[in-house]
């Protein structure tokens, strides 16, 4: 009988070594690597200083976010707050632009105008109408309570 021949795969330095994986050690990530302080800034920062949290209620559960400092997590909790608020200004785009539409501004015969009026609108007021109102409605609450 012939022995059958072991198919190699083309990207074998993609996947862990069948040794790797019984010994369970597992291949570094390709994307990022995370590494941990050294000793000496671990042993001046205290345990509250070393981890900066954001806990965020979602459906019932809390999910915790960790950050190096306090700037990175209050910038993290402003673009949560205004991507939340993308969607229905995305939708009120699109909605203007119908409306501009049974108005009478048909731009089907020019691409042109047709992608810069049928794509910015919804964009444009997506981008705007969210930092509007994060400023002037949500910041104002925020400060105040």
């Amino acid at each position: 009988m012939a022995a059958k021949k072991r198919r190699k795969s083309k990207h074998n330095k993609d996947h862990a070594s069948f040794q790797e994986v019984q010994e369970g050690q597992e291949k570094p990530s390709k994307i990022y690597e995370i590494k941990p302080r050294p000793a000496e800034e671990r042993k001046e920062l205290s345990p509250e200083e070393e981890k900066v949290v954001l806990e965020v209620p979602e459906r019932g559960n809390i999910r915790r976010y960790e950050f190096a400092s306090e700037e990175e997590k209050q910038i993290y909790a402003k673009m949560m707050k205004k991507r939340k608020l993308h969607t229905p200004y995305f939708l009120l785009g699109i909605g203007i632009n119908l409306l501009l539409y049974y108005a009478g501004l048909d731009l089907s015969r020019n691409m042109l105008w047709g992608f810069l009026i049928g794509i910015g609108i919804p964009i444009t007021t997506m981008l705007g109408l969210a930092e509007l109102h994060y400023r002037y409605i949500i910041l104002p609450r925020e400060n105040n309570g």
